[in-house]
């Protein structure tokens, strides 16, 4: 019997299971701790402008909703990017107004509950408030919030309008008015002021507010005090609003909201036009939001596989959709940079907000152009709009505001990637003309507020790369991609010097690749690279100013040339590019691939922030491209959960992350963002048995495209045989041209690889390999009496030759058969040259002789210690000391800033002593200073870190003799935190941080 009864258990889960739609199985909870504040439970619509989700964390970043903090501060109806806004909160009892703490709820109007009390699923969201004894039930529209409060106790029952409240990226209200039109509407505004950047997004929230039972009176709030029996409103900062009903036990108040960035007017029209077909139905509209998010979620089906995998699949799906924003109205008008009211054409238009498009191309632009061009056609179209009232594309128009966020101008890829698939419903002219302008412009404050353009621009069109005192060196490599986009479509629109202009910049990634150490590496602005500072150091926080790599590392870099893997190859060679990669993997493996935000040591292969997502796919490109579908499989498998908890364990940022996964789990990538001529489809590792994409008439030829995997299981991750229309298919790869015109494609799946498969690589820039560059081995840069120069290339099996006169190598130059020793300040220029991939690029290298500077003679009575001297200063760099009066001076034990520094920032110190070296050579120094700092030994300037800047890292060098010699150190500080570090390195001494023991004075 109880055999009986399972079977049927099982059969009947089996039935329900095939009813299901692709929105059943979408777990808005996924992901909801340690989140941002983008990816929270509650209900919003495709690119929605109203996110109506609970809140209870305080501000800070990746503040919003944390699925372990067991209390509620209220619902709010605005998550997008550096905006926030209007929380309604019901309660009964005794009246607070401020919401208190995430740990201490009883100081305020929060409230606990218990788990087992809460839902979330598409297009609902419920919660029993236990301190209030109400049943909170929210869901949407796109401009249009619905709560329907369930209150169990009617002791003073109200409903709490929060204006300003803790969120992700903090608001000032500026001004805000309140008025009540009649005894079940509240209309209003609330200015405010995004913290992100002081003149970045200002912007009014319009609302009109509307209850289906009469307020029976109507209280404000305003910085703390309560203002009773009041019709209207007008202050600012802390604001809000307080309607009281009379109601019986049990009775339900619901409320709707619409919103408008216009005016209130337009916020009337918004919830008109959106919530009045449904009346007070609340579940009407509940319906609406479900079968509107069906419809988008079945543009994909998928069957087989786990049950987890398909929770997984179609809650990213989800994700992919919801997370930006509709800045626009119904009726097509909006508030544009300047605070100006303006009107699109037609009621299909949109303007969208969001974060940046900061590598999207690996990820939101693949999904959106193969699943929804039109909806990629409209976003084009969005910043295009932007572009015409403003002047220049924006990088995330938050507000539809300038933000300067992030490095890169990866607006170009979109646009382009667009085209490159045959979305082209807009200006083509106007959108060339506006990617162009943005890779010869140099970067600008603009006159609305927020930057536009490349910050470093210009020292990168002077030298090719960004150099370390202007900027991060990984700049270089965004801005060289970018360059690749532009010369793809300078190409399809027939602009043949453009397109050799921009492709000849797109190499420029290899004047930033360090042959010495087969890594891109920092470099001066006079060509000379960095001392060894680590291959996982380098991470920038000061909004990306610093020398090193922006939100990851050397090692993390070393592959971020999206449009030339070939030409990577060809520097590496293909046995280090695959052994360094795959070894990459192995050693991230047991950290799930994915990193602490802004700590960048702990793991090599980071797939939880953009830089390293497309890391997997690289082998495609190798002589071993099976291990594609390995370390595929293995990020879906271990990278994406299904909990709260495990959803992503690095920073989903607006459906990027969640993108991957949806085109991942189907098989397919494109490494160059899809934005090349007759752009690529690479294929992976599917984990479904059967997808079917319903592809858009206006844009394809057929209307579905079925991916079938045979033999699948969670075992079998390679591909053994790929069948295209009935026909063998031999390449991991597959061209857009030959795709859409593709009804089904078959791989079949197994437990090892099948190595006779993807001989031929995907297409890259570099059409074949070169020989990579010749290289003098080790950090040889100095010396001070003779030095032994031994050359190495990465291209195994190659002749070196090279020249020390200035003129060009080549082959009747000296070739290169043994070490040799020099003993002269030497500039070597070499090529390498193999039969199999020709002559390399030539590298220069200079090796330096330094004269060594004399300790200072008869210095005795040293005892350790420091004299210091402590100055007032405001500034942004290092000041003259010689003008400054010091607060106070003395001699301490070390140059400790935090038991020295005044009780505020704002501070400068000038240290001086003594230092011993303990034998003759090059030392290297190095300062860690947050903010500016310089060092100087024996007069000489040796470390410059000067300027207003977070934690940063430079090195200088110099050549001291044995002994005693004299040392001063500068630092300042403007903002935020303090740090002062120095190190040194000498011959055959490992790099070590200087302390109290190694400082001198005299007695």
């Amino acid at each position: 019997m109880k055999k009986y009864l399972l079977i049927c258990t099982i059969f009947i889960q089996m039935l329900i299971g095939q009813g299901r739609k692709p929105v059943d199985f979408v777990d808005p909870m996924i992901g909801t701790s340690d989140s941002r504040w983008m990816l929270y439970p509650g209900p919003s619509m495709p690119f929605g402008m109203v996110k109506l989700s609970p809140d209870n964390q305080k501000a800070g970043w990746k503040a919003g909703y944390e699925y372990e903090i067991e209390n509620i501060m209220g619902f709010s109806h605005i998550h997008s990017w550096t905006m926030g806004g209007l929380l309604f909160m019901p309660t009964t009892g005794d009246l607070k107004i401020s919401p208190g703490g995430e740990n201490s709820p009883e100081a305020g109007y929060r409230s606990s509950f218990n788990r087992d009390n809460e839902k979330a699923e598409v297009g609902y969201y419920s919660v029993y408030l236990d301190d209030y004894d109400v049943r909170a039930e929210l869901t949407t529209t796109t401009r249009a919030g619905f709560h329907r409060y369930t209150f169990e106790e009617n002791d003073r029952a109200r409903v709490l309008i929060d204006l300003k409240f803790p969120t992700e990226y903090n608001f000032k209200v500026l001004d805000a008015k309140i008025e009540k039109v009649s005894d079940t509407e509240i209309h209003g505004y609330s200015l405010q002021q995004a913290t992100y950047g002081a003149d970045f997004n200002k912007y009014k929230l319009n609302f009109v507010i509307r209850f289906d039972k009469n307020i029976a009176d109507l209280d404000f709030w305003k910085n703390g005090e309560i203002i009773k029996n009041k019709s209207s409103l007008e202050g600012k900062n802390d604001v809000g609003i307080i309607a009281n009903f009379d109601l019986n036990t049990g009775e339900t108040v619901q409320a709707q909201c619409g919103i408008s960035f216009v005016s209130i007017e337009q916020a009337k029209i918004n919830l008109a036009k959106e919530m009045d077909r449904f009346g007070w139905d609340f579940d009407a509209v509940k319906q609406f939001h479900k079968q509107t998010w069906n419809e988008l979620l079945s543009k994909i089906k998928v069957s087989g596989g786990r049950e987890e995998d398909r929770v997984k699949f179609y809650t990213n799906l989800y994700r992919s959709y919801c997370s930006r924003t509709i800045m626009s109205d119904v009726n097509g008008k909006y508030t544009d940079m300047y605070e100006r009211t303006q009107q699109l054409d037609g009621p299909d238009s949109y303007v969208y907000g969001c974060d940046a498009f900061w590598n999207s191309f690996w990820n939101l632009n693949i999904l959106w152009n193969l699943i929804t061009p039109d909806i990629t056609n409209k976003w084009v179209n969005s910043l295009l709009e932007i572009h015409d009232k403003g002047g220049w594309l924006p990088k995330g128009p938050a507000g539809i505001e300038y933000s300067a966020i992030m490095v890169g101008s990866h607006e170009i890829p979109f646009i382009v990637a667009a085209y490159q698939h045959g979305i082209r419903d807009y200006d083509i002219d106007k959108a060339y003309q506006a990617i162009k302008n943005i890779q010869m412009e140099q970067g600008r404050d603009h006159p609305a507020g927020g930057r536009v353009g490349n910050k470093h621009l210009n020292s990168y069109l002077e030298l090719g790369f960004v150099p370390s005192d202007t900027g991060p060196v990984s700049n270089t490599l965004d801005y060289c991609y970018d360059d690749f986009c532009v010369a793809q479509m300078a190409k399809a629109l027939g602009e043949t010097q453009d397109h050799e202009y921009f492709l000849q910049r797109a190499k420029n990634y290899q004047n930033v690749f360090n042959p010495n150490v087969m890594y891109p590496w920092i470099r001066k602005r006079n060509g000379e690279y960095k001392g060894n500072f680590g291959i996982y150091n380098g991470m920038q926080t000061d909004f990306w100013d610093g020398e090193g790599f922006v939100e990851g590392n050397a090692w993390q870099y070393n592959w971020y040339v999206p449009h030339d893997v070939q030409g990577m190859i060809n520097q590496m060679g293909d046995d280090l590019f695959v052994e360094r990669l795959n070894n990459g993997f192995i050693d991230s493996e047991t950290n799930n691939f994915s990193a602490p935000h802004d700590d960048f040591e702990k793991v090599k292969i980071n797939h939880g922030n953009q830089p390293n997502m497309q890391a997997a796919y690289l082998f495609n490109y190798t002589s071993k491209p099976w291990l594609t579908q390995k370390w595929a499989r293995q990020i879906l498998d271990k990278y994406y959960g299904t909990g709260p908890q495990s959803g992503y364990l690095g920073d989903e940022d607006q459906g990027q992350m969640a993108a991957w996964y949806v085109i991942s789990s189907i098989g397919l990538f494109q490494m160059n963002g899809g934005t090349g001529e007759n752009p690529i489809y690479e294929f992976g590792s599917p984990i479904f048995d059967k997808v079917e994409i319903e592809l858009d008439d206006k844009y394809y030829p057929n209307d579905k495209l079925i991916l079938e995997t045979k033999n699948n299981s969670p075992e079998n991750v390679y591909i053994n045989s790929i069948n295209v229309d009935g026909e063998e298919y031999s390449k991991y790869w597959i061209n857009r041209e030959k795709l859409i015109n593709t009804e089904k494609i078959v791989f079949e799946m197994s437990g090892t690889p099948n190595r006779n498969i993807g001989q031929v690589s995907p297409p890259s820039m570099t059409a074949k390999r070169r020989t990579s560059y010749p290289y003098i081995s080790s950090d040889i840069i100095q010396f001070i009496n003779e030095i032994k120069i031994e050359m190495s290339c990465g291209t195994k099996q190659s002749d070196i030759y090279y020249t020390v006169d200035g003129s060009q190598p080549n082959k009747d130059s000296k070739k290169y058969t043994k070490p040799f020793v020099i003993d002269k300040t030497t500039t070597f220029k070499m090529i390498a040259y193999n039969d199999d991939f020709g002559a390399s690029k030539i590298n220069t290298h200079t090796v330096e002789k330094k004269t060594m500077i004399p300790a200072i003679e008869n210095v005795t009575n040293l005892e350790n210690g420091v004299h210091y001297k402590k100055y007032n200063y405001k500034g942004i760099v290092l000041p003259d000391y010689s003008k400054l009066k010091p607060l106070n001076q003395g001699i301490t034990d070390y140059w400790n800033i935090k038991k020295l520094k005044p009780s505020d920032h704002h501070f400068a110190f000038l240290y001086n002593g003594y230092i011993k070296i303990k034998e003759n050579g090059v030392y290297t120094f190095y300062t860690n200073s947050d903010d500016g700092s310089k060092l100087l030994i024996d007069g000489q300037l040796v470390v410059d870190n000067d300027g207003s800047h977070g934690p940063v890292e430079k090195l200088g060098r110099i050549a001291l003799e044995k002994g005693v010699h004299k040392y001063q150190l500068q630092f300042y500080d403007d903002t935020n935190d303090e740090l002062l570090e120095v190190f040194m390195k000498g011959p055959r001494q490992e790099k070590r941080k200087l302390v109290n023991k190694d400082l001198y004075i005299i007695k």
